[in-house]
């Protein structure tokens, strides 16, 4: 209920729903409490409002698919409406990708994840008037928040700072990321607790202890 009173408050002529991942399950009960709590944000829309959203979660298509208002998807499958195509990824420099009507897009995040962030505001952009050319300008020029996925090189020793906060999909997106580059060391893991996640909880932290497997030490 937390997010329909805040569109309550706020009444939103455009709401995005980023996507509906593994956090949060204490409060919620399960993913499908995801979906459910993320998906108020449209309720209150009309047919002159824009919902955007991740158009790859079937659960979050179903859910929406009957909205009233104007509806705006985007990810990587077919079936929507904003698409990136041949992604390219530069490994702890960035990505960059081929959206329709934007044309090349480069960010200076690294990781897949950071694509569909990106195709997200791309929709934004296009919804409320934002020029193509500024949007994808705009985008280049962005730098990571703080504990986001951040590089520090120093020494011979590269970190990637994901503290920011952890939950199952971010941790292992951030794992995918320390698999994935090239580096001719050894690859360390040092993996913070993954707070409320109820039940699932132990679960959850097994699943993220395999994904990390392939680092030579594990610290917890």
């Amino acid at each position: 209920g937390e997010i329909r009173r805040l569109a309550q408050l706020a009444r939103p002529g455009t709401a995005v729903i980023l996507n509906a991942g593994r956090a949060h399950l204490a409060g919620v009960g399960g993913r499908e409490g995801v979906v459910a709590a993320k998906s108020e944000i449209a309720e209150g829309l009309t047919q002159a409002d824009t919902l955007i959203f991740f158009g790859d979660d079937p659960a979050l298509r179903e859910k929406n698919q009957a909205r009233p208002c104007r509806q705006v998807t985007f990810g990587l499958g077919p079936n929507v409406d904003l698409q990136a195509s041949d992604i390219e990824e530069q490994g702890l420099d960035g990505v960059s990708f081929e959206a329709k009507g934007f044309g090349r897009v480069s960010l200076r995040f690294p990781g897949r994840h950071s694509v569909l962030n990106a195709l997200a505001a791309l929709a934004v952009a296009r919804v409320v008037g934002v020029p193509a050319g500024a949007a994808v300008t705009a985008l280049a020029a962005l730098t990571p928040v703080p504990g986001r996925l951040i590089v520090r090189r120093f020494d011979g020793i590269t970190v990637i700072d994901d503290t920011y906060n952890a939950n199952p999909d971010s941790m292992r997106a951030a794992l995918d990321i320390l698999k994935e580059t090239h580096h001719a060391g050894r690859r360390l893991a040092v993996l913070g607790e993954m707070l409320e996640l109820g039940p699932s909880t132990a679960a959850l932290h097994r699943e993220i202890g395999a994904a990390a497997g392939f680092v030579e030490r594990l610290y917890t």
